[in-house]
């Protein structure tokens, strides 16, 4: 085993004084046996948010808020994949999203769809699983459209990136998600990439709440 060194060590020194901690405090921690503790803990099995909760600092991220979008409700087949996309209004569209790529597969009826935001950088695989945990499942470009033309949340893109993950396709050789965003003052229905993606802190993304089955 390695030692520590001299070089992470100034690390260490220039992190204290960084922090501007006073001398006192600095005694405080050495003396109380916490900094000792730590040396020796496992670092790789100790979640940074929980270890700040314990000793009663605030959370570096705020927790995920999830907004609910009622009122939400997908049309049948008789309405083609054409007109549930002009339905949108959007300024721009991207020529790769096509039927054979991106397939319309929901019946029609309602769906609990919700916007997440975690407030900062997550990739697919983050959000996949923390939606798992929580009932919620990714959603797909059917309710991508429905937001996108529904007349109280069609300019939801104007504030914030909604990206949809569930239906995906590969395009010029990367796989790529559908997205409502705004670029020069213009809505649009575009794509962007999903594989190894980090989606920016300000991304909103389009989930679908589980319904828990009927209790006999």
């Amino acid at each position: 085993m390695n030692l520590a060194t001299l070089g992470q060590g100034a690390k260490v020194l220039e992190l204290i004084l960084q922090k501007g901690t006073p001398a006192e405090q600095m005694q405080d921690l050495l003396q109380s046996g916490l900094l000792a503790d730590l040396l020796d803990a496992n670092v790789d099995s100790v979640n940074r948010e929980d270890f700040r909760t314990l000793l009663g600092l605030a959370k570096l991220f705020p927790d995920p808020v999830v907004t609910e979008l009622p009122g939400i409700t997908l049309p049948d087949q008789s309405v083609t994949y054409g007109d549930r996309i002009a339905a949108g209004g959007y300024d721009w569209e991207d020529d790769d999203i096509t039927e054979q790529r991106f397939l319309l597969t929901l019946p029609a009826g309602p769906r609990n769809l919700v916007l997440a935001h975690f407030n900062k950088v997550m990739n697919t695989q983050e959000v996949e699983q923390w939606g798992k945990e929580n009932g919620y499942e990714l959603a797909l470009f059917d309710d991508l459209l429905a937001v996108g033309s529904h007349p109280e949340y069609k300019k939801l893109q104007r504030q914030f990136p909604i990206i949809q993950l569930g239906s995906s396709a590969e395009v010029s050789g990367s796989r790529c998600v559908p997205c409502l965003d705004e670029s020069d003052a213009e809505r649009r229905l575009c794509l962007s990439w999903c594989n190894d993606t980090d989606w920016n802190d300000d991304c909103r993304f389009l989930l679908v709440r589980k319904v828990k089955p009927l209790v006999a």
